[in-house]
């Protein structure tokens, strides 16, 4: 695994983070997203699903568990704040997992972590909900050209 760290100044620049990133994504890419509550993960799949032609409104699936837009490519949104770990193994989630779009994970647990996942972990600097994140972006060796996007355009 590569890793990259930026530090986000606003939410508005998760957003734009998001987009930016969206460009390299392809069928079948799994991102998993980590960090606390408020700390800007759905933020950042509102880009991505920006950045890959969805037009409507992003909402945290919490409660629903996942939620799909359809753009480019699907965008398969998983939160799994109030899943345990054998819970998001389940067949259900195969074909998000598996299929023709890109999946976002929120919370996953750290058994879901496979060969050729994305991680993005999402740390709050300060106190304060306004302040910068720090975002880590792991990838796996093969993909450093999201890096040096990364690197390039923020």
């Amino acid at each position: 695994m590569k890793t990259r760290q930026i530090v986000v100044e606003a939410s508005d620049k998760m957003m734009a983070l998001g987009e930016i990133l969206s460009r390299e994504l392809k069928a079948g890419d799994r991102l998993l997203l980590r960090g606390d509550l408020g700390a800007g993960k759905t933020t950042l799949v509102k880009g991505i699903a920006r950045g890959l032609g969805f037009e409507g409104m992003v909402t945290s699936p919490t409660f629903t568990i996942m939620q799909v837009y359809l753009g480019r490519l699907p965008v398969y949104h998983l939160d799994f704040y109030r899943l345990g770990g054998e819970d998001q193994d389940r067949d259900e989630w195969e074909e998000s997992y598996y299929g023709d779009g890109v999946t976002l994970i929120e919370w996953p647990s750290p058994e879901t972590l496979e060969p050729g996942d994305i991680v993005i972990e999402i740390e709050i600097t300060d106190d304060d909900y306004d302040s910068p994140r720090l975002v880590r972006l792991s990838v796996p060796d093969d993909r450093g050209q999201i890096l040096e996007v990364m690197k390039r355009l923020c």
